[in-house]
């Protein structure tokens, strides 16, 4: 068995990783436009779907389309055994184009009265010029309850290069 130092295995690693930002840089680059942050207090959850912050709205100021990035962290507890705690993301209200589609489960496992913290993204492409609200909405499926103790929206308005 051959041994390498370990100067010379560092920088085989680090040339893997110029290799791998490489490969990543042919893609569309999109540059942040804007980001709003909301949060929300604890609430009870149940079957039906219950708007758990306050709506959000965003601007896309530039002359083509924006993306959204749409991300949601949330803590759970209680979610009834056999049940999911699910996110439903509207961008206008309306879930169209929204990827990936919605709702999505976030949590089944939080049942032993201990809490597990979530995240979860979502993208909207070709958001129009002007203003837009994203709302949000928990429910727990197929029945029964759960909490979420705290919310945290964080929305950024993405921008392509040549804008």
């Amino acid at each position: 068995m051959k041994r390498f130092p370990a100067s010379t295995v560092a920088t085989a690693v680090l040339a893997s990783l110029v290799v791998l930002v490489t490969v990543n840089t042919t893609s569309a680059q999109l540059r942040r436009e804007e980001t709003v942050i909301t949060t929300g207090d604890a609430i009870n959850l149940s079957a039906t779907p219950q708007e758990v912050l306050e709506p959000t709205t965003v601007q896309c100021r530039t002359r083509r389309p924006c993306t959204l990035r749409i991300e949601l962290s949330s803590q759970f507890s209680s979610v009834t055994v056999g049940s999911v705690a699910a996110a439903q993301v509207l961008v206008d209200d309306s879930p169209d184009g929204i990827e990936p589609a919605n709702p999505v489960g976030l949590d089944s496992t939080s049942n032993t009265g201990a809490s597990n913290a979530r995240t979860f993204s979502w993208v909207k492409r070709d958001v129009g010029r002007g203003s837009h609200t994203i709302r949000v909405f928990f429910l727990v499926s197929p029945s029964g309850t759960a909490g979420s103790f705290s919310r945290i929206l964080t929305v950024d308005v993405l921008r392509g290069d040549s804008d």
